[in-house]
């Protein structure tokens, strides 16, 4: 379901008007009647308070909370959204996929065959559309050409109005590229590949050993002044 209509449906199922909504929101009723039909699209900034306003997710605004799983063999895409708690949905023919909007592809294999496809979508055709990246051993990611971390960091910054300067970042595997070249202070895990790690400032501990505390506390040592 596209954005526009999905917002109409979760206001309609809270008994809300447009006039309640633009309150809350601090926005015009001009503006929610615009989101309602497709005309404007609501500022990244207002998403976590609309989420709330609707008793969701984020994910919800948008239809992403379903994983597809395409044939009985994909074992680990299984294993990965069940962990994650992911709603799932095995599909065993082609035309059992949904139709519509598609946020991204994984493909699950072993890192030889995750490797060929990445070869073959980075080709001279293929390459002008998509853009794709391991993000584990046994995982490629497929997503429209100039969708990444990176620049979902630049976007959020130009719309907060950070300075880059401020801005540090955390990864530990190649769908963090992007992002780790975007910053200013780009930090890795302790388990990142090599090349990666070349890329950063700081390696931290393993992920499973508290890398993101080790994060905040390398940036709050040797960025923020203590008064």
């Amino acid at each position: 379901m596209e954005l526009n209509k999905k917002l109409r449906e979760l206001r309609l199922a809270r008994n809300l008007t447009q006039e309640n909504v633009a309150e809350y929101l601090k926005v015009s009723s001009q503006t929610v009647s615009k989101w309602e039909r497709g005309l404007l699209s609501p500022d990244i900034t207002l998403l976590p308070k609309i989420a709330l306003l609707f008793h969701c997710s984020i994910d919800t605004l948008f239809d992403m909370e379903t994983v597809y799983l395409y044939t009985r063999k994909c074992l680990y895409g299984l294993v990965v959204s069940f962990l994650d708690k992911l709603p799932r949905k095995l599909c065993l023919k082609d035309d059992a996929l949904p139709s519509g909007k598609w946020g991204k592809a994984t493909f699950f294999s072993t890192p030889n065959v995750c490797n060929a496809i990445k070869q073959e979508l980075k080709n001279e055709i293929n390459a002008e559309f998509f853009d794709c990246f391991l993000t584990s051993p046994f995982s490629l990611e497929v997503v429209r050409k100039g969708v990444n971390k990176g620049a979902a960091v630049q976007k959020l910054a130009d719309i907060l109005n950070v300075d880059f300067q401020k801005i540090g970042a955390i990864g530990d595997y190649y769908n963090d590229e992007a992002m780790l070249r975007s910053v200013a202070h780009p930090v890795c895990c302790g388990q990142a590949p090599d090349d990666l790690k070349s890329l950063c400032e700081y390696i931290t501990c393993h992920c499973n050993d508290g890398a993101v505390n080790d994060f905040i506390n390398y940036i709050e040592k040797n960025y923020i002044k203590r008064r």
